[in-house]
């Protein structure tokens, strides 16, 4: 079974559009056919955004049942993981080390993001030498990989 961490922007993204990359990923989880490591901050982030006036004002998908029942579900499969060591520094963007963290200390296959910083570190050769088997990538390829795997 393939192994990831989602970014929070993946979990918000499936919050927003049922038909969109992130929706797809998050399906995934919740059809047993991946396994997803979560920190509680990284759906504390979700709920933070969620409750934003801003946000609640323009989509309107935040503020209807089946949100809840999204983060629930997504409370239910993911795969916990109460805290990792600091092992990863990322000075453009330090919120975005804990993700890193998190995929290094689980040893994830795989960590999906639309965030342009964490995708250009597929390009590090220092991280991708200590943690050869990482893969960062966006919602689409790791979709293509997931039904490659099936």
């Amino acid at each position: 079974m393939i192994s990831a961490v989602f970014d929070t922007n993946i979990f918000i993204q499936a919050i927003l559009s049922e038909t969109g990359p992130g929706s797809a990923c998050v399906n995934e989880l919740f059809a047993g056919r991946i396994l997803v490591f979560v920190r509680p901050e990284i759906l504390q982030e979700v709920d933070d955004f969620l409750l934003r006036p801003k946000v609640r004002e323009k989509y309107w998908r935040v503020r209807s049942p089946s949100t809840a029942d999204l983060v629930r579900k997504i409370r239910k499969y993911g795969t916990w993981v109460p805290s990792t060591e600091r092992l990863f520094q990322l000075d453009r963007d330090p919120d975005d080390a804990m993700i890193v963290d998190l995929a290094i200390a689980t040893r994830a296959e795989y960590l999906v993001s639309r965030d342009k910083d964490l995708l250009e570190l597929s390009g590090d050769d220092t991280l991708v030498a200590t943690y050869p088997n990482l893969k960062i990538v966006d919602p689409y390829e790791f979709l293509t990989a997931v039904r490659q795997s099936q």
